[in-house]
């Protein structure tokens, strides 16, 4: 994970956008580490989340190719189920 992506963790306000100022952001540690530059531990409202997804739709903008797919279930059996372009 980069330093920059780090320090996003602990921005008081999730909706701000671009880089916080030294007035803004004074608090925020810089690269998410300590002053002897380890990693600092995830702050208390960091919350990770696992997703399953069911259709996902991918569009490459370079060349506007999209493809759609979505996921099939199968009878019970976990080697039933795959991806399906549609």
């Amino acid at each position: 994970l980069s330093d920059m992506a780090r320090e996003q963790f602990y921005w008081k306000d999730a909706n701000y956008l671009g880089t916080p100022s030294c007035g803004d952001g004074g608090d925020i540690p810089p690269g998410g580490r300590d002053d002897e530059g380890k990693v600092l531990p995830p702050p208390d409202s960091f919350l990770l989340m696992l997703l399953y997804p069911t259709k996902v739709d991918y569009l490459r903008l370079g060349d506007n190719f999209r493809q759609v797919d979505e996921w099939e279930w199968g009878r019970g059996v976990v080697e039933d189920c795959r991806w399906k372009s549609l």
